[in-house]
């Protein structure tokens, strides 16, 4: 078995040539490299991670999402990552589970408020703005001094069909 000095050494190795093969956009190479990694690291929670973007970018929604389903056993993803899992979902046509993620992370409290608004947009465009006003609202009631989180949901409660009257107490709750 090697040391962990050399075990650390290859390890570096390996993600200096994948930062090499990033920079130089080199997709094929990259997803290579994260196979060498994958394999020899296993516990490395973030190469599997790296890996379902890569595999996203590359449109293989089943790989990606599997990547990333292995990196979440390792340790909680990060909030784009969930995102971009989510939408891999809803590309092979899951789209219960692409919701239900981004529901989850919406409510979850991780996000500052441009992405919240983006995590917002997504539910919204899955025609969902019922799960839309649930996230804003949710994050309205942790600081309702958000203006712009106000904006959003006088958007969202006219695409729900609100009045106009209910809209713009929103917004005049933002103006305030």
């Amino acid at each position: 078995y090697p040391s962990k000095m050399e075990s650390h050494l290859h390890a570096d190795g390996l993600y200096m040539e994948l930062e090499s093969c990033l920079m130089l956009g080199d997709l094929d190479r990259s997803l290579e490299v994260l196979d060498q990694i994958c394999s020899s690291f296993p516990d490395h929670g973030g190469a599997w991670e790296l890996r379902g973007h890569l595999e996203s970018q590359a449109e293989r929604s089943n790989l990606s999402i599997n990547y990333f389903q292995r990196a979440n056993e390792l340790g909680e993803l990060e909030p784009l990552s969930l995102r971009t899992m989510a939408s891999q979902y809803v590309a092979i046509g899951n789209h219960d589970s692409g919701l239900q993620i981004l529901h989850a992370l919406g409510l979850s409290g991780r996000l500052e408020t441009p992405m919240l608004k983006v995590v917002s947009h997504d539910l919204l465009s899955l025609a969902r703005p019922e799960l839309a006003a649930d996230v804003v609202w949710h994050a309205i009631k942790t600081d309702s001094n958000i203006a712009v989180l106000w904006h959003e949901l006088a958007a969202i409660q006219s695409v729900l069909g609100e009045s106009a009257e209910v809209c713009l107490q929103a917004v005049n709750r933002a103006i305030q």
